[in-house]
């Protein structure tokens, strides 16, 4: 009698068991790397947006450093920051310099309350949003998966800065930006200025705030090496 070869149930299920061990050990690091494509894809579409409205704004409105806002950080009678005044002065700047030149479908006040002071939210038409402080500049902190967790600095939001031209702002400027108006937020660009020294400062801020510089420093790029995994 002639006997075909075949596979015995023990070893089918055996090797399922491998396979399934595998892919178990590699599907973090897959969907961790396809995240971080994602966010750096998003990232780098947004400066580059940024950037181009910024130059566009200018043609219509002058140059940036000539460009008006309101008082930074109001506060109310009570002596809490009035995050009604804060919203208006968010909104009119907005309206005037920025929204005819980012595509967006819609802005207004958050929805939620965001840590830092959010005063106006803008909604991106490929699913992220841009969070707007009303500081001595203009921080657009940028929310990669819109409302999704975890709405976290350094793992979904990234901020930037838009200086225009009052003293605080010059000042600012020149320190975080390097006398640009538009940057990523950077604690000095003049004392850190090598990559070595802005992953220290990525991995010692608090606030998480400065990573946005050091994915800068790699293009957009999520190196192996940086510290907050997602």
């Amino acid at each position: 009698m002639r006997y075909k070869k075949a596979f015995t149930l023990a070893e089918v299920l055996i090797t399922l068991g491998i396979i399934g061990i595998v892919a178990a050990m590699t599907m973090p690091t897959l969907i961790g790397k396809y995240r971080n494509q994602e966010r750096s894809a998003r990232i780098k579409k947004f400066y580059s947006s940024l950037q181009q409205a910024i130059l566009l704004s200018e043609n219509d409105n002058g140059p940036i450093e000539y460009w008006t806002k309101g008082e930074k950080d109001l506060v109310n009678d009570d002596g809490d920051r009035d995050l009604e005044g804060n919203a208006k002065t968010a909104e009119a700047f907005f309206n005037k310099y920025l929204k005819n030149y980012l595509k967006h479908f819609k802005s207004g006040k958050p929805d939620f309350d965001y840590e830092g002071g959010i005063d106006y939210k803008v909604w991106f038409t490929d699913g992220s949003t841009g969070l707007i402080h009303n500081g001595s500049c203009f921080d657009i902190i940028l929310d990669v998966n819109g409302d999704k967790l975890p709405n976290k600095r350094a793992y979904d939001q990234f901020p930037f800065l838009i200086c225009t031209g009052n003293d605080n702002a010059d000042q600012i400027a020149k320190k975080m930006c390097g006398n640009k108006r538009v940057c990523a937020y950077n604690a000095d660009i003049n004392i850190y200025n090598t990559r070595e020294k802005a992953l220290a400062l990525c991995k010692q801020d608090s606030t998480r705030s400065n990573c946005t510089y050091l994915l800068q420093l790699d293009n957009w790029e999520f190196k192996d090496d940086y510290p907050y995994k997602y």
